[in-house]
């Protein structure tokens, strides 16, 4: 484990110049002098410099504006399959990358060297030493300036990351789609009696659409008797934590329609209704 002055000392050999190394250690620990190296020497703890090395499980490379490789370290999954730092080192990203990809990055390179701002790509590729499974990586690429016409590119897999927001957003689609074969109405209500969301069939008898409900308190929308119905059973649910159901007679076109209400709580300070 390396940890103290030989943390600060593989940093430095990893970087060609010492205006390299100082942004490569703003970077990663936000200290950028020669003195603010000496306040990280003094005041961090081996937890510290271990934490930043927990902090980068990720591939590093120091690519030139043309997209050549000058430096590279490889992750613990690289080091176990093989992959060696002299096997990336001299080698350029269209010799190692699709075409469109390499274009990509080489791009973002020369937006991080004209604006000096970080840039930020995404991509897919199979893994290095198993090119031919066929499966698909997603990767994250985040470029810094790091010495006179060179960047830092750090990547890192972000799979796991991209199956989670895509079984979420599957989720979600199925959830609306749920929600929108139930006729009945719902609405998500604030614990002060404000709309936070409203949703109703086609065919629903509502005064005014959910869209115009939204942001509106129950008093707003319906009469005073009904709405302090209403606002008793919302409070009641996020007090009890307990579902309430009740019954209430509402006007439509000038005749009473009865109607079923049941409330339960769905967040912090707020409550479902769900009327038929």
């Amino acid at each position: 484990m390396i940890v103290g002055h030989n943390y600060l000392q593989e940093i430095r050999a990893f970087c060609r110049d010492d205006e390299a190394y100082r942004r490569m250690l703003k970077f990663l620990t936000g200290f950028s002098s020669d003195g603010d190296e000496q306040q990280l020497t003094a005041q961090q703890s081996r937890d510290h410099y271990t934490a930043i090395l927990n902090l980068l499980p990720d591939r590093v490379f120091r690519v030139n504006r043309n997209g050549d490789s000058l430096d590279f370290k490889g992750t613990q999954e690289d080091t176990d399959h093989g992959m060696r730092r002299e096997d990336i080192v001299g080698t350029n990203l269209r010799e190692c990358l699709p075409s469109n990809i390499a274009q990509a990055i080489l791009s973002a390179i020369a937006q991080t060297l004209e604006t000096g701002m970080l840039q930020t790509i995404e991509y897919q590729l199979p893994k290095a030493w198993e090119p031919n499974i066929g499966e698909l990586r997603d990767y994250e690429v985040r470029l810094v300036v790091c010495g006179e016409d060179e960047v830092l590119a750090i990547e890192r897999d972000i799979t796991d990351r991209k199956q989670s927001e895509e079984a979420l957003r599957r989720s979600e689609a199925r959830n609306a789609a749920f929600l929108n074969a139930i006729p009945d109405l719902m609405f998500r209500i604030q614990g002060d009696g404000t709309y936070l969301d409203a949703r109703a069939s086609a065919t629903s008898d509502l005064a005014i659409s959910p869209a115009e409900m939204i942001g509106k308190s129950i008093y707003d929308v319906l009469p005073a008797d009904i709405a302090q119905q209403r606002m008793y059973y919302v409070e009641q649910a996020i007090q009890t934590g307990h579902p309430q159901l009740f019954e209430y007679q509402f006007p439509v076109n000038g005749v009473l329609r009865d109607y079923e209400a049941r409330i339960v709580v769905s967040g912090t300070n707020e409550v479902l209704a769900i009327m038929r």
